[in-house]
């Protein structure tokens, strides 16, 4: 089968989309697909920063208009948009066999004013509008859960018929470590072999909630004064804002940064902590859930969004919104030792759903159907 994968452009920072894509590619070519991948040239957005002002436009036409032109002459059996965020290269694809998977809507729901957390400029809710309009014009979109699908068909008013669930495989094999692999790994970290911990992956956009995660943890040490716990945040570095407010919620002491762990060491993170704690306010999928109940790491964290789904009773969950709730799950999930064996036990198995192979079987099996028109 003859497969082009669109990626995302690459000054953009979208790892988590670039990942998706190799991923995809590696495991194609593995099999023995002609499996190509391909990315909106650098052309103008080398003159800019890609994020912000003029950088951004440039960008934007480097995406949008100049690569666009190339799309008509690709040739193959099917063509896959591996980021919905490009919706609006559908149209230069939309005459050929082709897909793109959905991952989630929380910016096009905030551009039509539905996520009061997160308001949207003008320029913003223009360009969510276009991205919600190509959409429209798909063929077929892959949801990564049901709540991704169930948003797309309200939002963009797709068919039942045209969408699909498959869920993501893991990006990489993580497993519970052996206590000498996990101290060797952490050793190049903080001191993190020193003290136990609860850990949050992520960053400081407004659906992954990082004051509401600090509150929780500040609550679960109202309610455990003796406690030795500390909360690691792994991911980019704190902003001036998040690090002002740990100091008011007198948690300096208790808080470590842990800035942009590789694989190998998120995975020894995993395998050490307490728990989990992921309160998001929203989730298209929720990979941090996965990859600790791999590792043998207790989840605690909201049933808002995609959440409940992905995590399934291999998790401990209430709303985002009920700290107080989420601060005693956490309390049980860490001193309760009956509750903390189950947890990891129906994790683990609940791990079994998100394998790369049959993430990779599912879309061969759909590209096939695209094919031969049975979709």
């Amino acid at each position: 089968m003859k497969i082009v994968l669109i990626s995302n452009y690459i000054p953009d920072g979208q790892e988590s989309m670039l990942r998706f894509a190799r991923l995809l590619y590696k495991n194609y070519q593995d099999i023995g697909h002609d499996v190509k991948i391909i990315h909106p040239p650098i052309i103008l957005g080398r003159f800019g920063k890609p994020h912000q002002g003029l950088g951004k436009w440039l960008g934007y036409i480097d995406k949008f208009f100049l690569f666009s032109l190339k799309l008509f002459y690709i040739k193959a059996d099917i063509i896959h948009l591996c980021d919905h965020g490009n919706a609006m290269l559908i149209p230069y694809i939309k005459y050929k066999k082709h897909l793109v998977t959905c991952h989630d809507l929380l910016a096009i729901r905030s551009a039509l004013g539905l996520v009061p957390e997160n308001p949207t400029l003008r320029s913003g809710r223009i360009f969510q509008n276009l991205i919600a309009s190509a959409l429209s014009q798909v063929k077929f979109a892959a949801c990564v859960s049901e709540a991704t699908r169930q948003a797309l068909i309200s939002l963009v008013k797709l068919n039942d018929s045209q969408t699909q669930v498959i869920y993501s495989g893991q990006n990489f094999s993580y497993h519970k470590l052996e206590k000498e692999n996990i101290q060797y790994r952490l050793s190049e970290l903080s001191d993190l072999t020193l003290f136990p911990f609860i850990l949050h992956i992520g960053d400081e956009k407004w659906y992954k909630n990082r004051p509401g995660l600090l509150r929780i943890y500040s609550l679960y040490l109202k309610q455990n004064p003796a406690s030795q716990v500390k909360l690691v945040l792994a991911g980019k570095p704190l902003s001036h804002s998040l690090k002002q407010y740990i100091h008011e919620l007198g948690l300096k002491e208790k808080v470590i940064e842990c800035i942009k762990p590789t694989n190998e060491q998120l995975e020894a993170l995993y395998s050490a902590a307490q728990a989990l704690l992921f309160p998001s306010l929203d989730e298209g999928f929720g990979w941090p859930v996965i990859e600790a109940q791999a590792c043998g790491c207790p989840v605690v964290c909201s049933n808002n969004g995609a959440l409940a789904e992905v995590a399934a009773c291999g998790a401990l969950t209430a709303p985002a919104e009920n700290e107080k709730e989420l601060a005693r799950l956490l309390e049980k999930a860490i001193h309760d030792q009956q509750t903390r064996e189950q947890m990891i036990r129906e994790g683990y198995e609940n791990t079994k759903k998100f394998t790369t192979k049959r993430m990779i079987n599912e879309y061969l099996e759909l590209y096939q159907k695209i094919i031969d028109d049975q979709v």
